[in-house]
């Protein structure tokens, strides 16, 4: 049975391979059947552009001499690294062209190449086969790629559609790269710890660019030009949390993780991202109460709760004062939601809401298909011609995705790391699912905000994932051994 299953997985990983060819294959072709559209851009080279490839090129040079930096530049490069390197690739509009701040994405990015890099780095390992990962890998490479041929075969019409899926499937590139990658590549301590310290190194790194952007363009927040303002901030929550339970995990220098804390929290200040703060201090309390239940400390918990009902009506009275609650609030119970459409980030939320449920209701089962969000969104009732994203992950991914498909991605990549933190809190002292507070501060933050629209923070989740799915099937590995050994064989009467 074990080496049944051993096969099954096996090739589930080369079916993933020859896919993942195959896509590439596809946006190559892309490239020259757009190449006369005024959607494509063939490449933008521009002073940054230039440095940001010196600084790529400087990560490659350093990690060909020691492998092992790999894994300590991975995080870096995920989530820090200067987006602007993509404008030496081959990109399309992924908006329409006369919409304010309309925008390219390429076909290729800077996390791909680093990923492939990764696989020829590593090429040794592969002659010692080892699926390192769960079965859920299994189930999302054959989900992801049965959805893409369905995509493909039934809601790609024009050309358009081509371009836009061909941008839009780095959420499918990145999944099969991880988990290929990470099919033949053990992430023992050590690298567990070089991942830790490079999350840490994109806080320093995510900073200081942040406090550049500002100063050069004069805004009023902290503002970062690899990410968004608000996912900046709730990506930043989510490693402030990271670090702040990690405990001895991994024994990670102390003075290293206060000034990451610091830097992280520093930047949910400053970027005034208040779904960020919010997610930041209940995940907290969160934690703490999970922690008095464990340990069955009754007088801390109810002196606890009792804390949190007394601030029950500051927090109300907090919020009302808020000019766009009160806004929203006077709105409803006067002349209507439209009122103040144009004023309050609530109201636009709830058109993107609308907009979103409208592709759900439309194209059920197969969504719109990834990375075509924002061209059609005007087709699907939002009223605006601006550049904008769904500002909810769960409706994103499902109108991207479909009813089938979309909430199975949202239990895998956010939901189960997160349940496995949970659970680990409640019934043990240990800290090895801790990598789930990162999708779980996300799961909240989820609710006004797609995040994960963001490539990078995609290619982190699925980092996550693979991470957790090691941990799980090496948990359940010796879970069965144990079992083994304690098991005694029936005496024959």
């Amino acid at each position: 049975m074990a080496f049944s299953m051993r096969i099954k997985n096996k090739n589930t990983i080369e079916i993933g391979i020859l896919f993942l060819t195959f896509i590439y294959f596809q946006n190559i072709l892309t490239v020259f059947l757009g190449i006369d559209s005024s959607m494509f851009v063939f490449i933008n080279v521009n002073p940054l552009s230039i440095i940001s490839l010196c600084l790529f090129l400087t990560i490659i040079i350093l990690t060909l001499f020691k492998k092992e930096f790999y894994f300590l530049f991975l995080p870096i490069i995920l989530i820090a690294f200067p987006n602007v390197i993509n404008d030496l690739f081959p990109s399309f509009y992924f908006s329409p062209l006369n919409e304010k701040n309309a925008s390219t994405f390429s076909i290729f990015t800077h996390i791909d190449i680093y990923l492939l890099f990764g696989l020829a780095l590593f090429s040794k390992n592969q002659s010692n086969y080892r699926f390192n990962l769960g079965k859920n890998s299994s189930y999302l490479i054959l989900l992801l790629t049965s959805y893409y041929i369905l995509i493909l075969i039934f809601k790609s019409i024009t050309l358009v559609d081509i371009y836009l899926l061909s941008i839009g499937n780095y959420v499918i590139r990145y999944a099969l790269l991880m988990i290929i990658f990470f099919s033949f590549i053990h992430i023992n301590n050590t690298r567990k710890k070089k991942i830790i310290y490079g999350i840490g190194l994109s806080v320093f790194f995510l900073f200081f660019e942040a406090l550049l952007n500002t100063k050069i363009h004069g805004f009023d927040r902290l503002a970062s030009g690899t990410l968004a303002i608000n996912v900046f901030g709730n990506l930043m929550s989510a490693i402030a949390l990271f670090y702040i339970f990690l405990g001895s995990y991994l024994k990670i220098h102390k003075v290293f993780k206060l000034v990451v804390i610091l830097l992280a929290i520093s930047i949910v200040v400053l970027t005034q991202t208040k779904m960020a703060l919010f997610t930041l201090l209940f995940i907290v309390n969160i934690i703490i109460i999970i922690n008095l239940i464990r340990k069955k400390s009754i007088i801390h918990l109810t002196l606890i709760i009792i804390l949190y009902l007394a601030l029950i009506p500051i927090i109300y009275n907090i919020i009302l004062s808020q000019e766009v609650y009160m806004n929203f609030f006077n709105s409803i119970n006067s002349e209507g939601l439209e009122t103040n459409l144009h004023t309050s980030s609530i109201f636009t939320r709830f058109l993107l809401f609308e907009t979103s449920y409208n592709m759900i209701i439309e194209n059920p089962f197969l969504g719109i298909g990834s990375g075509r969000w924002n061209f059609y969104k005007m087709d699907y009732g939002f009223p605006y011609n601006v550049l904008i994203d769904p500002h909810n992950d769960f409706l994103s991914y499902i109108s991207m995705f479909g009813v089938l498909i979309g909430p199975v991605m949202i239990y895998l990549l956010i939901l189960q790391p997160a349940f496995l933190l949970l659970k680990e809190k409640l019934y043990y002292n240990t800290n090895k699912y801790i990598w789930g507070i990162i999708p779980l501060s996300l799961f909240f933050a989820a609710f006004s905000n797609a995040n994960t629209y963001k490539h990078q923070v995609t290619a982190l989740i699925f980092l996550i994932f693979v991470i957790t799915a090691q941990i799980r099937k090496e948990d359940n590995e010796n879970s069965n051994t144990r079992h083994k050994r304690n098991t005694k064989p029936l005496r024959r009467v």
